[in-house]
Order: C-alpha cells, then sequence, then structure tokens
C-alpha cells in the first residue's frame, strides 16, 4: 500500500470540496471494507482519502409513513439487518444485508459503501432497486435525487460526479397488501453470489390477482437488471405456478452471465430462472396469496 493523505472533513460540503479539489486522485473512506482490499491489491492508488465518519447524521435511520425509510449512508449492515422496523416493513432489505459476507463484515460495512462500491454482486442494491429506492446525491450548490437502475451505470461504476456524495438513501414504504423476498444462491457462507433475485408482489382486491410486481436479478450482469417484462406479465394475472414459471423464463432471458469459477453463463441463467420462481412464490405468500409449500425448495 502506498503513502496517502489521510483528512476528516466535518461536513459534506467540505467533504465534496476536498473531492473536487483533489479531482482524480481523493476517494471517500466509509467503512473501508471494499475500499482498503483494493488499495492493499494496489488495484486504487489514492493520494488522498476523505473520511466521512466524522460528519454528523449520516448513520441515522428513520422512518415516517408518508415519505417511508430513510437510511444514511455511514448506517452498516448489521444495523439494516437487525432493524425491528425494517424487518417488519422493509423484509427483503433486511434479508439482503444479512447475506452480506461475514458478521465482521457486516459489523463494518456500510450501505453507502456498498451502493457506491457498485459491485454486480452487492446485495444491497438489487433489494433497494426491487424497493423502488431513490439516492439522494449532493455537491456544493446542487443536490439531485437518482433511481438505482440510474445510479448503477455499469461493473463498478456509478453516476457520481467527481465532486458527489451519496448523502441519504429513500425508500418507500411498499403498497398494502405486498410481501417480497430476496435469495441468493452461493457456494459458500461468504462466498459471492452465482445469482440473487429480489421480488415485491402486491395483491389485487380480487381473490389471487397480482397488482404490481416489481423483479430484480443481480450478479448475472454489470448490474442489477430490472425485469420490466416479467412484471408486466404478472400484473392482472391470476398467480398460478404457470403464471409464474412464464414470469421466470422472462427474467431470466434478461440475464447477461459470464462464465468463471462459479458456472457456466447457461448455468446461470438457469439458476436465475430457478430462484426468480421460488422469489416470487415467496413474495406472493407473504403478500397473503396463495400457499406454495415451501417455496425456498420448491423444484424447478
Amino acid at each position: 500500500m502506498e503513502e496517502f493523505r489521510y483528512i476528516e472533513p466535518k461536513s459534506l460540503r467540505r467533504a465534496c470540496d476536498l473531492l473536487k479539489q483533489h479531482q482524480g486522485e481523493a476517494k471517500l473512506i466509509a467503512g473501508g471494507v471494499s475500499l482498503i482490499a483494493m488499495m492493499k491489491n494496489r488495484l486504487v492508488r489514492p493520494g488522498v482519502l476523505v473520511n466521512i465518519k466524522a460528519v454528523r447524521g449520516l448513520d441515522k435511520i428513520s422512518f415516517r409513513p408518508r415519505s417511508g425509510l430513510r437510511i444514511g449512508p455511514l448506517v452498516i449492515h448489521r444495523r439494516v439487518a437487525a432493524h425491528p422496523l425494517i424487518r417488519e416493513r422493509f423484509g427483503l432489505l433486511a434479508e439482503a444485508a444479512s447475506e452480506i459476507g461475514s458478521p465482521a463484515i457486516r459489523n463494518m460495512g456500510t450501505v453507502g459503501g456498498n451502493l457506491c462500491h457498485a459491485d454486480p454482486n452487492g446485495d444491497l442494491a438489487p433489494a433497494l432497486l426491487c424497493l423502488d429506492a431513490r439516492l439522494k446525491l449532493v455537491r456544493p450548490g446542487e443536490k439531485r435525487v437518482v433511481s438505482l437502475d440510474q445510479f448503477c451505470a455499469d461493473y463498478y461504476t456509478t453516476c457520481l460526479e467527481a465532486d458527489e456524495i451519496l448523502a441519504e438513501i429513500l425508500v418507500p414504504l411498499p403498497a398494502r397488501r405486498s410481501g417480497g423476498a430476496y435469495l441468493k444462491l452461493k457456494r459458500t457462507a461468504t462466498d459471492m453470489a452465482v445469482v440473487q433475485v429480489a421480488a415485491c408482489l402486491t395483491r389485487d382486491a380480487r381473490p389471487g390477482v397480482c397488482a404490481l410486481a416489481r423483479i430484480v436479478i443481480g450478479s448475472v450482469g454489470p448490474y442489477p437488471i430490472l425485469a420490466r417484462e416479467a412484471a408486466e406479465h404478472l400484473v392482472g394475472k391470476g398467480l398460478s405456478p404457470e403464471v409464474i414459471e412464464q414470469a421466470a423464463a422472462l427474467a431470466a432471458g434478461q440475464a447477461q452471465p459470464g462464465a468463471d469459477a462459479r458456472g457456466s453463463a447457461d448455468y446461470k441463467k438457469e439458476m436465475a430462472r430457478i430462484f426468480v420462481k421460488r422469489a416470487l412464490k415467496l413474495a406472493w405468500e407473504r403478500a397473503g396469496g396463495s400457499d406454495w409449500g415451501d417455496a425456498r425448495s420448491v423444484s424447478a
């Protein structure tokens, strides 16, 4: 690891100013889980580290029924996974946070760091995209709010400008009669995913009919993929096993996996299909729909 200058600003404005002043050589650090590992392996060589841990208010979790859930970028994964309100009202987000790495990583890593690292295997982005979350980005004299699919631009790449900082994650409250699920296929407890699926379904007033749907698949492309066609296929229909199978096939058709040590591209597409089907069935059960038995172990 090479030498670098270390600065702890007390405000977001000062942090933004430092990023602009040292443009091209400055990196933000919060939990540091991913960044320090990349620095040790000489994948990145920042001349300046800007630590925003001292900026007040960035580690808060709050909730209001009208505006929904607000998560500061310095909130650690363990708090998201264990937070009673998140577990009750935003269950798939708690599930995703509980799947991140090891207990040590969940105790150090932050929500903002996880999202800004933009690892295509990251757990939080698919869950937050499925929940239609928005990200508040700030820079001197300017604020903007973007969706997760706007934020994730490519492999390890976001839409953040050089002097811009993720200030808050905004998650709307799911509609009544909604249920969600997050499932992940991995070889070991701490391994990166072969495939991830987040699904959220809302029941219509008509029995057995789906009113709203969102499906996201991860680890099978450069960023989480919102399977719009698959979700649209479910809306207005009774959720029979056949309809769910059709939606799962449509979602898997959007996967863009590459072959690696975790499997071939064809294998990953097939696992995407199976896990979408399982996630949809589990989400439908949690929304108060049909009982499909053990959706996590349902056959292909």
